[in-house]
């Protein structure tokens, strides 16, 4: 839940924001508004069904990459442009739906985080096979962090939890001042 709402919430955050600032520079606020309506629909359904323990609902109907592109989508303004850049280097194997899920749950944190806290202007997603090693890597131009001083969020520990209830490992650098 906390991965749903918090993406959703910030995508919602961010269009409400744009359409501000949309209306203070006499310009149509309309396309913001609309999109953190839409967001706040997906939002509410998504929430439901994690309540339920359902499969996101982006993932139900597409593959889990399509799906992340998609999730992706909802965090992007025209006024606080953030570029998104995919690196996809080989053929994605098919997974096990459970696995699919947590890595979307993880890659949708990565951004999130990235999106609340990194105030940067470019996200790089590098998604690569090696063998039966699947390699994902979200990197950010943003103010960085320390990744060893504890804090009250849910998000670290969630990516953890959830890499271990796979198999996989997370690893996290950061530099002050580089993302």
């Amino acid at each position: 839940i906390h991965d749903t709402l918090a993406q959703g919430f910030t995508g919602i955050l961010l269009q409400l924001e744009a359409a501000e600032d949309a209306v203070e520079e006499g310009v149509a606020a309309t396309p913001h508004l609309a999109r953190a309506k839409s967001l706040a629909r997906d939002s509410l359904t998504e929430a439901r069904r994690s309540v339920r323990a359902l499969r996101p609902a982006l993932l139900e109907n597409d593959s889990w990459m399509n799906a992340l592109q998609k999730m992706t989508q909802g965090l992007l303004t025209e006024s606080e442009p953030l570029q998104v850049m995919w690196e996809i280097k080989t053929p994605l194997p098919t997974l096990a739906s459970t696995v699919e899920t947590e890595l979307f749950r993880m890659v949708q944190e990565s951004i999130t985080n990235v999106v609340r806290h990194a105030h940067a202007s470019q996200i790089r997603i590098a998604i690569q096979t090696s063998g039966e090693t699947l390699q994902i890597a979200v990197e950010d131009n943003g103010v960085g962090f320390e990744p060893t001083i504890a804090t009250n969020g849910f998000g670290l520990v969630g990516l953890q939890e959830r890499a271990t209830k796979i198999g996989a490992t997370v690893a996290i650098t950061s530099v002050l001042t580089e993302g």
